[in-house]
């Protein structure tokens, strides 16, 4: 049996691409949402909750980025809090 997901987690990066560390926050440099799937509650980094976003490698001709990140967020409908960390990530983007 096919089990689905029941979390997602999204990061936008709103300005060059380049290593370093980006503040998370409500939009730049950068923002975050946590889903739960499960019940349906959308959480996002806002100005007064956020966390860090740390790129530590680029490749820009096979378009690979790799890095850290860590970031509170809420929930205005479902009323919580949650906190991501020791997030981890290596994928491919498109330029």
């Amino acid at each position: 049996m096919k089990r689905e997901r029941e979390q997602a987690i999204g990061i936008d990066l709103n300005t060059d691409l380049g290593v370093g560390n980006y503040v998370i926050n409500d939009f730049f440099p950068a923002d975050a949402d946590f889903r739960n799937l499960v019940n349906s509650c959308i959480y996002t980094s806002t100005d007064h909750v956020g966390g860090i976003l740390n790129i530590t490698f680029t490749d820009y001709q096979k378009f690979i980025v790799s890095g850290t990140f860590n970031f509170l967020a809420i929930s205005n409908d479902c009323q919580d809090t949650v906190k991501v960390t020791n997030g981890r990530f290596d994928l491919n983007y498109i330029p």
